[in-house]
């Protein structure tokens, strides 16, 4: 529907102008990779690391140049920024608690 691809361009839009000149970025729960294929549209030097559950976004982020589909987040890689969407009603609050700690363990030197 309409109103969920705008709602979807707009978080895109909020996290275009928060990056800044990071372009190493890791989205946690893409979905279907609405938000991560307008972030590359908009920013072309970036490079997205996502990730969901699903099988359902490899079958549309694979061809785009700048995204790589993760197929599990046991990655030693450091990130500039990492996200998550409308993905913390999914998960109990232990679930909550292991992203958090996730999430520092992958941020990169400048944590800001």
């Amino acid at each position: 529907p309409f109103r969920w691809r705008k709602e979807k361009a707009d978080t895109a839009k909020v996290i275009s102008g928060t990056i800044g000149d990071f372009s190493s970025i890791l989205s946690i729960g893409c979905g279907l990779g609405i938000v991560e294929k307008n972030l590359i549209e908009a920013n072309t030097n970036l490079k997205v690391d996502a990730f969901d559950f699903s099988d359902a976004a490899k079958k549309w982020l694979n061809d785009i140049e700048g995204i790589n589909c993760l197929t599990k987040l046991n990655s030693a890689n450091k990130y500039q920024f990492i996200y998550c969407t409308q993905l913390l009603y999914a998960l109990s609050d232990k679930e909550i608690k292991e992203l958090a700690g996730f999430v520092l363990q992958h941020l990169g030197e400048d944590k800001s």
